[in-house]
C-alpha cells in the first residue's frame, strides 16, 4: 500500500486512520458502560457500534502494532506523545477484550508476537523467552477479567471438541463456511467472484455440499471473504498494509 501513494503523505493517512480507531474505540467505551444507549451493531456485551466485531477486532489489531510500533521506534516522540500513545495501546488492549472478535484477538496475538522480535532484532532467544511470557500473561488476564472473552474461549473450545460434518455449532459452522467458501476460491482464484455475488456463490456451493446448513452471506473469516470475494490479488493487496 505504502509504495502507490506518496511517502510526503503517509503520516496523514496512518493519522486519519488512528483518530477513526481512537472515535469508534470512545463509541465503544460509552456504550459498555452504558453512558449512551447501544446503536446500530453495538450490545453493551459486544460494543462495536460502526461494523461487526468480524471487522473492527482485526482493524484493532493492527492499530494496537501501529501505535506500539511508534513507541518502540520513533525516537522523535515527545514526552506528551509517547504518554498519549501509550495510553492509547493500552485501552485499546482492554477493548480489544471487551469485544467479540475472536479472529482479531489472535491477529492482536500474532502481531504482538512480530513486534517482540522486532524489538529485540536479532536476540532471537530472548524474543521467544519474552513472547512465552507475555502473550500468555496477557490472555490469562483478559480470561480472568472479561466475561465476553472467557465466553468466547469456552465456547471455541467445546465447538471444537464436539465438531462434526454436521455443522451444528458455532465453530462447526464456521469451518463449514470455510470449507464451502475454499471451494468457491479453486474455481476462481486470480481475481475472485466479485464484492456482490458470496450470498448466490455461497449458497449454490452450500446447497450441493451441506444443504442442511444455513446459508451465510459471510463466512465470518475477513481473510477468507476477502479471498472469495477479490481473489488472490485482493488477498495480498489486504495483506499488504502490515
Amino acid at each position: 500500500l505504502f509504495n502507490i501513494v506518496q511517502r510526503k503523505y503517509i503520516n496523514y493517512y496512518l493519522s486519519a486512520f488512528l483518530l477513526a480507531i481512537a472515535l469508534t474505540e470512545i463509541a465503544s467505551y460509552l456504550v459498555w458502560f452504558e453512558l449512551v444507549e447501544p446503536f446500530k451493531n453495538a450490545t453493551v456485551k459486544n460494543p462495536t457500534p460502526f461494523m461487526s466485531h468480524i471487522s473492527y477486532n482485526p482493524i484493532l489489531a493492527f492499530a494496537i502494532y501501529l501505535v506500539l510500533h511508534e513507541i518502540f521506534f520513533n525516537k522523535k516522540l515527545t514526552n506528551l506523545v509517547f504518554s498519549f500513545y501509550s495510553f492509547f495501546a493500552i485501552s485499546m488492549t482492554i477493548n480489544m477484550f471487551i469485544t467479540g472478535g475472536r479472529a482479531g484477538q489472535v491477529a492482536f496475538f500474532v502481531m504482538l508476537s512480530i513486534l517482540i522480535f522486532q524489538i529485540f532484532d536479532k536476540q532471537r532467544i530472548k524474543s521467544l523467552l519474552v513472547i512465552l511470557i507475555m502473550i500468555p500473561s496477557i490472555f490469562i488476564t483478559a480470561y480472568q477479567f472479561s466475561d465476553l472473552f472467557k465466553t468466547r474461549v469456552d465456547l471455541a473450545i467445546t465447538d471444537t471438541l464436539s465438531y462434526s460434518d454436521r455443522g451444528s455449532t458455532s465453530i462447526g459452522l464456521r469451518i463449514n463456511f470455510t470449507k464451502n467458501s475454499l471451494e468457491v476460491i479453486k474455481k476462481n482464484p486470480i481475481i475472485g467472484i466479485g464484492t456482490g455475488d458470496f450470498p448466490s456463490e455461497y449458497k449454490k456451493i452450500n446447497q450441493i455440499n451441506t444443504p442442511q446448513l444455513p446459508n451465510t452471506t459471510n463466512p465470518h473469516n475477513m481473510y477468507t471473504l476477502i479471498t472469495m470475494q477479490l481473489g488472490l490479488i485482493g488477498l495480498v493487496s489486504m495483506l499488504s498494509i502490515f
